[in-house]
């Protein structure tokens, strides 16, 4: 017979942050690959609720996002939410469970509005 140990903890720990990190990085190909096909927007916007929910908490997050999200995704692909200012500085608004990427022929010109663009 054979004698197998079990997986100690901090190689479940390193298993669990392996698959994190995976998880936030998957959503640049994920946006890149809707854009592209023009398809499946609504489904990267469940899939990431957890990073959305993030960028509504967060300019960091919301401009790390946003920037990695659109930097292989066709033109006129973003996120849109509602904004609102806070001293004059476009946020998400927290209360925003319905945060999408998609194309919209709005999205920069609200964006413009907005000083994001």
């Amino acid at each position: 017979m054979t004698d197998h140990k079990k997986p100690g903890v901090a190689f479940c720990a390193t298993v669990g942050l392996a698959v994190v990190v995976l998880y936030v990085l998957s959503i640049g190909p994920a946006c890149w690959i809707s854009s592209r096909a023009n398809a499946g927007g609504s489904a990267v916007a469940v899939v990431y609720r957890p990073l959305t929910w993030g960028m509504s908490h967060s300019e960091r997050i919301t401009d790390a996002v946003s920037w990695y999200s659109k930097l292989g995704a066709a033109d006129g692909w973003g996120w849109v939410g509602l904004y609102v200012s806070e001293n004059d500085i476009p946020r998400w608004k927290s209360e925003d469970l319905l945060d999408k990427w998609l194309y919209s022929p709005k999205y920069r010109a609200i964006n413009r509005n907005l000083g994001v663009d």
